[in-house]
C-alpha cells in the first residue's frame, strides 16, 4: 500500500529530523540542564524499572556515577526514540494507552542538552529521593502467590539448529483461583528464544481423538481423513477468529501483564501449565529451567470478565514470501464473532519486520486505523495496552485486519543477509507475519452501554472551553 509506504517514510522523516534538530536548541538556552534537577528524574519515571541490578537492562542509571559512562549513548537512544522501547506511530490512530513508556519532546529536548552541555552533576541538593522498587528477583508483577517451574532443567547444545519442545507441569492447585497478573519469566535469556504458557484444565490434553474408524480404510476414506486433517491445521493456523483464555508468551523486552479490573483468567484445582519452548543455539553449552509466575484475585473476588487472547497471522502461513533486497506488505485477518473490547495488540514478526498497521474492518465496509507501529524492533516485542477510556468497542463482525511490513534491503540495519529469498519459519533467520491480542467479549447491552457513554464522554469533552 502506498499510503503506508508514505506513512512510515513521513515517521521516520520526522524521527530523523529530531535526531538533527533537537541538539540546535542548545543555542536558545542559556544554561544546559544538570542530571540531579533535570535527568535523574526523567530516568526515575521512564527508564528505571529496568534500568537497576537483577533487570533486563544491562546496566543501572539510577544515580549520576551510574548514568555518566553511558551519556552519549543514552542521547543517540532516546533521540532516535529507541529507548524506552515505545514504537507506536505518533500520526495516526490510537495514542493514548496504559503502559505508555515513551519520552515526550521536552524529555528528549532535557537529555540532549544535558549531554551536548557536558553532562554535569549540577547541586546533589536537587537529586530527587531514590526510587524504590519493591523487593521482586525479577517479578515485575510483584511477588507470585504461585510458580510453576519446568521440572527438569533443559540442556541446549551450543551450536546447531533451533529447537522446540512442548510439555505440561501440574499446578498443585488446590482449589480454583483467578489469575490477576501473570508473567512468564526465561531460565536463561541466551538461549530462551521465546517461550508461551497456558492452563491446562483438569482433563484436558493427552486424549485419543475420537471417532476412529474400527475397519481398514478404503482410498476415498484415506482421502477424507487427510482433508479433515488439512482443514483442522489451517483452521488452528488462522484461528478463525477464536480465542483462548491466555496469559500470552515471553518474547524479548515483554514484561509481565496485569490484567483489567474486574477481569481475569479461572485456573481451576488440578490444573497444568503448559510450555511450548523455543531455544536457541548461544555458541556455548547452556542451561534452562523456566517458570511462569500468578498473582491471584482473592478467594472470595470473582471477576466478571475472563480475558481471551489469540495470535493471527498472515494465511495460509507457508505463502509468506519476502524476496531479496525488496520491501513487501502481507495481510492477516481475524473475525470478531461477538461485540468485542481490544485490550492490546502486539506485533510479532522476526528481524526483517519493520511495520504493522492495525485496522478494524466495520460491518459495514468502514475502515478504521486502530495503532500503527512505525519501527518495529524484533528485540523488543512491546505489548501495547489501549486506555480503558480509548480500547476499541467493536460491533459482531467486525474484521480486524493487520498489515505488516518487512524490509530484506540493506536498509534494514538488523537484516542478516538482503540477498536470501524469505519465507515463512519460527526460527529468527525466517519470517512470520502477524499480531498477538488481547480482548473481552460482551453482550450486546454491555458493548451498547458501554458506547454510548463513550459518546456521551467525548461529546462533553469537546464542548469543554
Amino acid at each position: 500500500m502506498d499510503t503506508l509506504h508514505r506513512r512510515l517514510l513521513r515517521s521516520w522523516l520526522v524521527g530523523a529530523a529530531i535526531v538533527v534538530a533537537l541538539p540546535w536548541s542548545v543555542a536558545a538556552q542559556s544554561a544546559s540542564p544538570t542530571f540531579a534537577k533535570d535527568v535523574a528524574p526523567i530516568l526515575q519515571a521512564k527508564c528505571q524499572s529496568c534500568h537497576r541490578p537483577g533487570e533486563m537492562a544491562p546496566m543501572p542509571l539510577r544515580t549520576y556515577q551510574e548514568a555518566r559512562p553511558w551519556a552519549r549513548s543514552i542521547k543517540n537512544k532516546v533521540s532516535r526514540r529507541e529507548m524506552p522501547p515505545w514504537f507506536i506511530d505518533r500520526t495516526t490512530g490510537i495514542q493514548r494507552f496504559k503502559n505508555d513508556a515513551s519520552l515526550s519532546d521536552a524529555q528528549i529536548d532535557t537529555i540532549v542538552r544535558w549531554v551536548d552541555g557536558g553532562a554535569r552533576e549540577g547541586d546533589s541538593a536537587d537529586m530527587p529521593p531514590g526510587r524504590v522498587f519493591p523487593e521482586s528477583q525479577g517479578w515485575n508483577i510483584g511477588q507470585p502467590d504461585l510458580v510453576v517451574t519446568q521440572e527438569e532443567p533443559f540442556k541446549m547444545y551450543a551450536k546447531g539448529s533451533d529447537w522446540w519442545s512442548t510439555f505440561t507441569v501440574e499446578s498443585h492447585l488446590t482449589e480454583d483461583r483467578w489469575i490477576k497478573a501473570a508473567q512468564l519469566k526465561p531460565g536463561n535469556t541466551k538461549i530462551v528464544h521465546h517461550f508461551c504458557a497456558g492452563v491446562v484444565p483438569p482433563g484436558g490434553q493427552g486424549g485419543v481423538p475420537g471417532g476412529a474408524v474400527a475397519a481398514p480404510a478404503d482410498q476415498y476414506a484415506e482421502e477424507l481423513l487427510r482433508a479433515a486433517e488439512n482443514e483442522r491445521q489451517l483452521a488452528g493456523e488462522s484461528n478463525v477468529g477464536n480465542g483462548a483464555p491466555s496469559f500470552g508468551c515471553y518474547l524479548p523486552g515483554r514484561a509481565g501483564v496485569a490484567f483489567p479490573d474486574d477481569t481475569g483468567i479461572l485456573m481451576r484445582a488440578g490444573s497444568r501449565v503448559s510450555f511450548q519452548m523455543h531455544y536457541s543455539a548461544s555458541g556455548e553449552e547452556g542451561m534452562d529451567r523456566s517458570s511462569v509466575g500468578f498473582v491471584f484475585y482473592p478467594k472470595d473476588v470473582t471477576p466478571k470478565n475472563q480475558l481471551l487472547g489469540a495470535y493471527f497471522q498472515k494465511f495460509p502461513a507457508f505463502e509468506l514470501d519476502i524476496p531479496p533486497n525488496s520491501r513487501v506488505e502481507h495481510d492477516a485477518y481475524f473475525p470478531l464473532q461477538r461485540p468485542t473490547r481490544l485490550v492490546s495488540f502486539t506485533p510479532h514478526m522476526h528481524m526483517r519486520g519493520i511495520g504493522l498497521v492495525l485496522e478494524a474492518i466495520f460491518p459495514s465496509g468502514r475502515v478504521q486505523t486502530l495503532a500503527a507501529v512505525d519501527n518495529y524492533n524484533f528485540n523488543w516485542q512491546v505489548e501495547y495496552i489501549f486506555d480503558d477510556d480509548l480500547a476499541p468497542l467493536l460491533p459482531a463482525g467486525t474484521m480486524l485486519h493487520a498489515i505488516t511490513v518487512h524490509d530484506n534491503t540493506t536498509a534494514n540495519p538488523r537484516n542478516p543477509d538482503p540477498t536470501r529469498w524469505v519465507g515463512y519459519g519460527q526460527a529468527s533467520i525466517e519470517e512470520m507475519a502477524g499480531t498477538f491480542i488481547s480482548w473481552l467479549y460482551l453482550d450486546d447491552a454491555e458493548y451498547r452501554r458501554l458506547a454510548v457513554e463513550r459518546t456521551t464522554r467525548q461529546r462533553e469533552q469537546s464542548q469543554q472551553p
